[in-house]
């Protein structure tokens, strides 16, 4: 009996040290997505997950800065409940992270960080990320898990990633 209790508390105990909190989650997407981001001269990407509660409810806020054409940014706001899937495509000089959301269910703002000009854009159904070509396919893993964790931290089931 003792040696079925000490076994039942080192698996606990063992759970719970491999369990990250929100913070850590968000930390190390963040962490993980300023290494792996899209930078070249032309263009340049940083990404920001943070959480933001609106009226007793959690949501998930990430902002994308991008120095394409000037310096814009772009708020999305969506609750993990209306998460859908997670893709990843290869394009030619990228990997695009897309995160799939129930369709309008990503609210969105836009603005210019030169002139301080915000507008409220239009709904979406999907965020992407924009990764760097020789991002390793382990760290991208790695990511993904990292998300999908994210929202069970929230409550949501785990759904399948597409690749």
């Amino acid at each position: 009996m003792k040696r079925i209790i000490l076994i039942i508390i080192l698996v606990v105990s063992q759970t719970n040290l491999f369990s990250q909190t929100k913070k850590e989650t968000y930390d190390y997407l963040n962490e993980k997505l300023e290494i792996y981001k899209l930078e070249d001269i032309k263009i340049n990407y940083i990404y920001k997950f943070q959480e933001v509660q609106i009226e007793n409810e959690n949501y998930i806020n990430l902002i994308v800065f991008c120095t394409l054409f000037s310096t814009c940014t772009t708020a999305y706001l969506f609750q993990p409940k209306n998460y859908s899937t997670l893709l990843i495509k290869e394009k030619d000089e990228a990997i695009w992270v897309e995160i799939h959301c129930k369709p309008n269910s990503i609210e969105s703002e836009q603005f210019d960080l030169e002139t301080e000009k915000r507008h409220k854009g239009d709904n979406k159904s999907k965020m992407t990320i924009i990764l760097d070509k020789n991002t390793p396919v382990d760290e991208i893993n790695k990511i993904k898990k990292a998300f999908i964790h994210l929202l069970k931290l929230y409550g949501v089931e785990k759904k399948d990633i597409f690749d």
